[in-house]
């Protein structure tokens, strides 16, 4: 279940209305934001929803934010990335791309997962690569 709705992302992105798909996008995002979860200790109710306003406003936010990612980042699956390489001499190094050429360098937003740290939820900076 997600922790934002479509008008809670158009909200954070400034927007009068969702992006198209945003449902997918927050289901994504939420997914995302489990993940980075999975230490956390907080109140839940029956459906393993947050019951604490403070915690519900921190998931949501920390989706939005996530989903802002994804779809700046334009790829749901990672599926249509590709490597870019660069070579100089002896040394090379390799990046992940998406469809429109930009370097996928991270799986979670920066501002999603300083959402959920400085709220307590998660103890350190998460960096996942690809």
């Amino acid at each position: 279940m997600p922790y934002a709705a479509p008008q809670d992302l158009a909200d954070w992105m400034g927007k009068d209305s969702p992006p198209d798909g945003a449902e997918q996008w927050l289901r994504d995002a939420s997914m995302d934001v489990d993940s980075l979860l999975l230490t956390a200790v907080y109140d839940v109710d029956e459906d393993g929803m947050p019951t604490k306003q403070a915690v519900i406003d921190t998931l949501r936010d920390a989706t939005t934010a996530q989903a802002e990612y994804l779809i700046d980042v334009g790829d749901r699956t990672g599926a249509s990335a590709q490597l870019t390489d660069v070579k100089v001499d002896k040394v090379s190094k390799s990046w992940a791309t998406n469809q429109y050429g930009r370097v996928i360098r991270e799986d979670y937003a920066s501002r999603a997962v300083q959402i959920l740290h400085q709220a307590g939820l998660i103890p350190g900076t998460v960096r996942a690569r690809r």
